[in-house]
C-alpha cells in the first residue's frame, strides 16, 4: 500500500500510512521477541508452575521474561541498523556525477541509522548475556577462554561471524559510504547489505545454540521430553520413560506395536540377545524396528539419517560398542558428560536403548537394513 500510493495520495496522508506500516511490523517484533525468549529463559515463576495445569497464570511473568527486554532492544537496533543498509542500497544507484549533492546527504544520512545502532548493539548484547542462564551461556565462555588451543564451541564460532562482519560493515559504511559518497556504487552497498544479513543469520543460529539442550529452558528438552515433573505422581517424563519405556507412551507406536512388543519382550527377554558384534540377518526386524521408533522420537529434531547433522556421517567410524557406550553417556547423564551441554538424555528401557544402538549401527554400516522396517505387529503375525 505504501509503495503503491506513492504520488498518488497527499503526502501527510501518505507519511501516516508509512507510520501506521511501521508500527505494525514494530507490533509483530513485540510479539514474536517474548515467544522467543520465553523458550530460551521461562523464568522462575512460570516454571514453578510448569506441568502443573495453571500455566496460564503466569502469562505475563512467562511473556516478559529475563531475557525480553534486552532482546526487544537488541532486535530493534537490528532492524535500525537494516534500514540504514537498505538506504544505502537505493541511495547507491543516484548518479553521483549528476545529483552528486543530494547522493551525498541521502547516504550520510543513512550512514547515521547505522552508527548509533552499531555502537548500542554491544552494550544489549552483554546486558542479554548476562540475564542468559550459566548453563547456556558458559557455552559462548568456553568457546572464548580455549580460542588460544583453536578449540571453539560452535556458538562461539556463530558469535564471531557476527562480530566479523558487523565491524567490516562499519568501516566499510565509513571509509567508502560517508568519506565518499560520491563513489559509492551499487557494488557496495549489496556487499553491506550481504554482510548485514549475514550476521544477522549468525545472531539468531547462536541464540537457538545457546538454548541446547532445551527447546523450552529447563522445561522441556529439544526433542519433546519434559524436564519438571508433570501431573500426579510428580514424577519427570526422563523417570517416568527410563522405568515404563519410552515407546509405551510415545505417539510414533501403534497399540498393536506395544502389545507385539510386549510379547516379544516376554518370549526372548527383551531380544537382546539376538545381536552380537557380527550383525547380520540375527538382527530380528522387530528390534530394528523399536530403534527406528526410538530415532524418530528422540533423534530427528536435530538430526537426520543422510543429510543435516547426518547420523551416518556421526556414526560411520563407530563400531557398535562405540555407539552404546556414547548411547550409555546420553542414559547417564552425568555432569562432566560432553554431550550434556548440547544434547538432551537418552530415555528408555534398556531394551529400547539396545534396539536403537542396534538401529544406528545398521543404519551407519548395514545399508539398507536400516531403512523403515516392517511393523512389529506385522512380523508378529507372519512369526505365529
Amino acid at each position: 500500500v505504501y509503495y503503491y500510493t506513492w504520488n498518488r495520495i497527499p503526502e501527510r496522508l501518505h507519511l501516516k500510512v508509512g507510520w501506521l506500516y511501521a508500527g505494525a511490523s514494530f507490533f509483530t517484533l513485540f510479539i514474536i521477541n517474548g515467544i522467543l525468549t520465553f523458550m530460551l529463559t521461562p523464568g522462575a515463576a512460570w516454571l514453578e508452575v510448569a506441568g502443573s495445569g495453571q500455566e496460564a497464570s503466569r502469562f505475563f511473568q512467562a511473556f516478559f521474561n529475563p531475557t525480553y527486554w534486552p532482546s526487544l532492544f537488541l532486535r530493534t537496533l537490528v532492524c535500525v541498523s537494516l534500514a540504514g543498509l537498505w538506504a544505502l542500497v537505493t541511495a547507491s544507484r543516484l548518479d553521483g556525477n549528476k545529483q552528486g549533492a543530494l547522493k551525498t546527504e541521502v547516504i550520510r544520512w543513512s550512514f547515521g541509522w547505522l552508527l548509533p545502532a552499531f555502537f548500542l548493539m554491544p552494550i544489549c548484547f552483554l546486558w542479554y548475556l548476562y540475564q542468559v542462564p550459566e548453563s547456556q551461556s558458559q557455552l559462548l565462555g568456553l568457546g572464548i577462554s580455549t580460542i588460544g588451543s583453536g578449540t571453539f564451541t560452535q556458538v562461539t564460532r556463530t558469535a564471531l561471524i557476527t562480530v566479523m562482519t558487523s565491524a567490516t560493515i562499519l568501516c566499510i559504511a565509513y571509509l567508502v559510504a560517508y568519506r565518499n559518497p560520491r563513489e559509492f556504487g551499487f557494488g557496495y552497498a549489496v556487499c553491506l547489505l550481504v554482510l548485514g544479513l549475514a550476521a544477522t543469520g549468525s545472531t539468531e543460529k547462536a541464540r537457538e545454540m545457546l538454548r541446547k539442550p532445551y527447546v523450552v529452558g529447563e522445561h522441556m528438552y529439544s526433542n519433546g521430553i519434559r524436564k519438571t515433573p508433570v501431573g500426579e505422581p510428580h514424577i519427570t517424563e526422563v523417570e517416568k520413560f527410563n522405568s515404563e519405556g519410552y515407546l509405551t507412551q510415545s505417539l510414533w507406536a501403534t497399540e498393536e506395536e506395544r502389545v507385539a512388543w510386549a510379547e516379544f519382550d516376554h518370549t526372548w527377554n527383551g531380544g537382546v540377545q539376538l545381536a552380537s558384534e557380527t550383525l547380520g540377518p540375527q538382527v530380528a526386524p522387530e528390534t530394528l524396528r523399536r530403534g527406528e521408533l526410538m530415532f524418530q522420537g528422540q533423534c530427528l529434531a536435530c538430526h537426520t539419517r543422510d543429510a543435516y547433522r547426518s547420523m551416518k556421517n556421526f556414526l560411520r567410524d563407530r563400531d557398535l560398542t562405540s555407539i552404546r557406550n556414547m548411547l550409555g553417556m546420553l542414559h547417564d547423564y552425568k555432569e562432566d558428560s560432553p554431550y550434556r551441554a548440547f544434547m538432551p538424555p537418552l530415555v528408555g528401557t534398556e531394551t529400547e536403548r539396545e534396539a536403537l544402538a542396534l538401529y544406528l549401527n545398521e543404519m551407519a554400516h548395514g545399508g539398507e537394513q536400516a531403512q523403515p522396517a516392517e511393523p512389529v505387529h506385522q512380523v508378529a503375525r507372519t512369526n505365529n
